[in-house]
């Protein structure tokens, strides 16, 4: 089956080629009773300024084959099948293809018949009472480019609205898109009671490398790094790019403590990569900052990200490429032992370490 982009493009262009007098084939499958497809064949065969190949079926089960099979541009559902049949095929099609315009030809005065179709993606209806060749060759025509034109309005619109949430350095999904997904996860995790967790990372000593070798070095970095973190997240998690050196993880339904080992699976990740930005650069690194809400007051997006932040900064200020979080469960822990928030929670012990990658112990911080 012919891939949607693709076959909207070649389509359109056999549509205006047809338009200006230069035959080029639309191939139609035909679905019908024997006696009635030979005809409606022969009635488009008759176009002189449209060049139709017309393949014919008689049942469902072979309509679906060929979809398989052959290179289509429009499906041509008779209406000499019996009613449900036709109300089948027209939601089997629909759940095969999405860029397959299905038009049905009828003469059938019962309007629910045609409603039903409609309602199941069958792109209009056509009329055979006195239908001849020319009339038949320019409505099918005149739908296929309706129908082309309508699909190429909507993939453009939905390109522009993809472009708007992805972030073109990194090909992640941008601030915009995060901001909406953490306001949505925060208030699902208000109504439900689950957990989440949040995250920034930042690319250790990422300015002095810009300036030292220019931004599109810069730029390259990010995109490394970017392919690495998405790499090492769980198909759950969102990362985003957030701004400048900074990358966002969203991660449902994780406890701090799952947070903390997917932080520093991440750290470690990049740090073993050991990416060099120019000769005679260190290899880069990233710090972490992980925050795990526990109170619902906390479960707003400016509070995790700032929480987030906090941790981060404390990462950058005990040595860079480091994990720290902060969770209300090791404040507490803190507060009922009477000490602090690092000596209430025992050091994690660090992933082992790649050869010449130093490991790091993560710690936690009250907030």
């Amino acid at each position: 089956m012919f891939s949607r982009r693709t076959g909207q493009k070649r389509t359109l262009d056999a549509l205006r080629a047809a338009s200006a007098r230069e035959p080029e084939t639309i191939r139609v499958l035909l679905v019908g009773a024997d006696a009635h497809r030979s005809g409606i064949a022969e009635l488009l065969n008759k176009h002189e300024r449209i060049d139709f190949e017309v393949l014919s079926v008689d049942t469902t089960v072979k309509c679906l084959e060929a979809l398989d099979q052959e290179r289509l541009d429009l499906l041509l559902v008779d209406d000499n099948l019996p009613s449900e049949e036709r109300l089948n095929l027209v939601r089997r099609v629909a759940q095969a293809t999405d860029s397959l315009p299905v038009v049905l030809l009828t003469s059938d005065r019962d309007e629910r018949v045609v409603a039903g179709a409609m309602n199941r993606a069958a792109y209009d209806c056509v009329r055979k009472d006195s239908t001849d060749y020319l009339a038949l060759g320019r409505t099918v025509h005149h739908l296929l480019i309706s129908y082309h034109q309508e699909e190429e309005e909507r993939r453009l619109r939905g390109e522009v609205e993809r472009l708007t949430v992805i972030d073109t350095v990194t090909g992640l999904h941008n601030r915009r898109y995060l901001e909406e997904a953490l306001d949505r996860e925060c208030r699902r995790a208000q109504r439900y009671g689950t957990k989440m967790s949040f995250m920034i990372i930042d690319v250790d000593d990422f300015k002095p490398c810009c300036d030292l070798h220019g931004r599109r070095v810069g730029e390259d970095v990010l995109k490394q790094v970017a392919a690495l973190l998405r790499k090492s997240v769980r198909a759950t998690d969102l990362l985003a790019h957030y701004d400048g050196d900074k990358f966002c993880v969203l991660l449902p339904e994780t406890s701090h403590e799952g947070a903390m080992q997917t932080a520093e699976r991440l750290r470690f990740a990049i740090a073993a990569e050991r990416l060099v930005a120019g000769k005679g650069s260190e290899p880069m690194t990233v710090s972490l900052g992980v925050f795990t809400p526990k109170r619902e007051d906390d479960l707003q997006p400016e509070v995790m990200v700032d929480r987030a932040q906090v941790a981060l900064n404390e990462a950058k200020a005990s040595g860079k490429n480091r994990v720290c979080g902060i969770s209300p469960l090791v404040e507490n822990a803190a507060a009922e032992t009477g000490g602090s928030a690092a000596a209430a929670q025992k050091p994690r012990r660090p992933l082992a370490a790649a050869e010449g990658v130093s490991p790091v112990q993560t710690r936690q911080t009250r907030h």
